[in-house]
């Protein structure tokens, strides 16, 4: 009997795991045998389709009932066929519970952890955190120094790691970048071991004013870890605000401000939508704590790709209810960000992100908020059939990270000083460079 070289090879490779550290490697050698052996006969016999009736009849010497023989002359064939079918299939189920067994047996063989892998190093909580004493979130490059870092600030109801995406991919192009849980958010909400809060400092209330004090102190951090290195602060829908707070009331920390979504005046859908009103009435006069559930901001105007969607509803840390009061400190807050980003410097760099089917904002505001920007270094690029979540969600769209690339690619320090020797030589000739 001639077997399959290429099924023998398939069965040798199935079984070739490691030894089992319960039974001895000869047990397990054995048995890895028997079921190699077992499976490879199931498959000749399955082969054998002609032949199967003949050489189990002859072999076991059955002979078919004579009920079975007055009905038709192919009878006792086909009750020979019945048994021998049954008797594969017998046997094809230990081969299952043979291998099952054996497998039950072998060590876990656990998926390695990406950072092992990957060019760059995922750190969760380690030295920033416990300066600033706030969940942190770290990528780098594995094996290289930085070349720049990027400071991401969350939006409203999220936290940090939602730049996951975008922080591996920085990461690989060999910059260092830091995403906190702001207070009131993440980790620092659901803290119930207080790992981050203690009781003169409770974290788990929204405080956008020691938040912007705790991204303040968390990128003057980071410069002293890199004090040669550019600090780019990235912010999405409410992180947008606090991005510009940032870079207008610490320029000396900003080399460099990328905005998507930001908040200048709000979708009247937000408010007026029926589910959001009865919501409000709820909280007013049902609920004692005036709490409002987020539904419809998460499943109707976020974003219109449900795997987005679902991503965002499925993501435990993600506040999926705030109260009337952290509503009005989120609208106090958003309603300065025209008057944070007159105090940005005029030679800072800054990318405005904007789909034109955000349900959250009102797209065409980010021309007044342009206006506000004093620095003659904008970009404004506008998505089509895109919503308000860009960037923190690991569905990026190929237009949205090619923007980024391209503005990256654009301001390294080295094109950066040719800009600036340009700029001279049209001076120097008698032009004029608009401010």
């Amino acid at each position: 009997m001639k077997f399959d070289q290429t099924a023998a090879s398939s069965i040798d490779m199935f079984f070739s795991v490691s030894t089992s550290q319960h039974l001895p490697p000869a047990s397990w050698q054995l048995l890895s045998s028997l079921v190699a052996s077992m499976a490879l006969l199931v498959r000749w016999l399955t082969a054998s389709k002609h032949r199967r009736p003949r050489l189990l009849a002859s072999a076991l010497e059955v002979a078919p009932p004579r009920s079975l023989r007055r009905r038709t002359q192919l009878a006792p064939e086909r009750q020979t066929l019945s048994i021998w079918d049954s008797g594969l299939q017998v046997l094809q189920i230990l081969v299952l519970i043979l291998a099952a067994v054996f497998l039950a047996g072998q060590p876990t063989l656990a998926a390695p952890e990406a950072e092992s892998t990957t060019p760059y190093l995922f750190t969760q909580d380690g030295e920033l955190s416990q300066k600033v004493k706030l969940p942190v979130y770290q990528w780098a490059p594995m094996d290289s120094e930085p070349k720049g870092m990027v400071l991401a600030i969350h939006g409203l109801t999220l936290h940090g790691r939602r730049y996951e995406l975008l922080g591996r991919a920085c990461a690989v192009g060999k910059y260092f970048v830091v995403a906190p849980d702001m207070r009131g958010f993440g980790r620092c909400y659901a803290d119930s071991d207080n790992l981050f809060s203690t009781q003169s400092d409770c974290k788990r209330k929204i405080d956008y004013d020691r938040s912007y004090e705790d991204l303040a102190s968390l990128a003057q951090q980071m410069k002293q870890k890199y004090p040669k290195l550019r600090l780019i602060v990235i912010g999405e829908s409410l992180g947008a605000a606090m991005a510009v707070r940032l870079a207008g009331g610490h320029p000396e920390l900003v080399d460099g401000l990328i905005i998507s979504g930001p908040p200048m005046r709000i979708q009247p859908r937000m408010i007026l939508d029926p589910w959001s009103v009865w919501q409000g009435l709820l909280a007013v006069l049902v609920r004692p704590s005036g709490l409002l559930h987020l539904d419809i901001f998460i499943t109707k105007l976020i974003s219109d790709n449900p795997a987005v969607i679902k991503e965002v509803s499925s993501d435990p840390l993600i506040r999926k209810h705030l109260t009337i009061g952290e509503l009005l400190k989120t609208h106090f807050l958003v309603s300065k960000t025209r008057s944070y980003a007159r105090n940005i410097k005029q030679d800072t760099p800054v990318l405005i992100l904007q789909g034109n089917l955000d349900r959250c904002v009102i797209p065409a505001a980010i021309v007044d908020l342009s206006k506000n920007i004093r620095s003659a270094d904008q970009t404004m690029r506008w998505f089509d059939n895109h919503s308000h979540l860009l960037l923190e969600t690991s569905y990026c769209s190929g237009a949205v990270i090619a923007a980024l690339g391209d503005w990256f690619d654009n301001h390294k320090p080295a094109r950066l000083e040719e800009l600036k020797e340009l700029e001279e030589r049209v001076r120097q000739l008698g032009g004029h460079i608009g401010d």
